[in-house]
């Protein structure tokens, strides 16, 4: 226990020094890029400090948030163009281009504060939502469906609509020829054809029926 402890407490260390010397010597370029926007004073060490710390918040946060799938690619995100940005004015500064002033290399610069308003703001409100849920609005109960009521009305249209199919099916043969000639005198009135599944829908009879049907009127 007591040499994890040690251990824990020289690999923080370590990594602290590793952290304060990429600060360190990441510092001068980030300074350079604030001055090619016209940023001084406090406002350039403000700038200075965005990018790489912004690295770092990214992690922690997807250490913490590393349950919730929103905020993990947020986190990663945000990790990633920070990184990325501090790449490229880094090595800008290196081969010396804030010197000449180049537009695309000023239009990234000038955009870093505002990506890091944005990112870090979107960051701050998935902490509270995942680290203390009980801040959320509280979610207002779902109204009561109440059953709609079935129009008194329409129970003996549908009752009469059964009766008739039932009156269709109780038919005898010779019923059912007489109203299939009625309705072949209709089809070819209108120039159609009266074939076996139009006397199946018209009569609700079963095929078999109807194709007797349609046999005892052809005769």
């Amino acid at each position: 226990m007591k040499t994890r402890l040690i251990a824990t407490v020289l690999l923080t260390a370590l990594i602290l020094a590793v952290l304060a010397g990429a600060f360190a010597a990441s510092l001068p370029a980030l300074l350079a890029a604030a001055h090619a926007i016209h940023l001084t004073g406090v406002s350039a060490w403000g700038y200075a400090i965005v990018p790489d710390s912004a690295v770092v918040v990214s992690l922690v946060a997807l250490l913490l948030l590393r349950n919730d799938k929103k905020a993990v690619a947020l986190s990663l995100g945000t990790l990633g163009t920070f990184t990325l940005a501090s790449l490229t004015l880094n090595e800008a500064h290196a081969l010396g281009l804030f010197e000449q002033r180049h537009p695309a290399l000023i239009l990234v610069a000038g955009a870093v504060p505002v990506v890091a308003v944005l990112l870090a703001s979107h960051q701050l409100m998935h902490c509270f939502r995942v680290l203390f849920p009980a801040v959320e609005a509280p979610r207002l109960p779902q109204p009561k469906r109440t059953p709609t009521k079935v129009d008194e009305n329409e129970k003996p249209k549908a009752k009469k609509v059964d009766d008739n199919v039932t009156e269709l099916r109780k038919r005898s043969l010779p019923e059912l020829t007489e109203a299939a000639r009625e309705l072949k005198w209709k089809a070819e009135a209108q120039g159609q054809e009266l074939t076996v599944s139009r006397l199946m829908k018209d009569l609700r009879v079963s095929h078999k029926r109807a194709k007797a049907v349609a046999e005892a009127i052809a005769a």
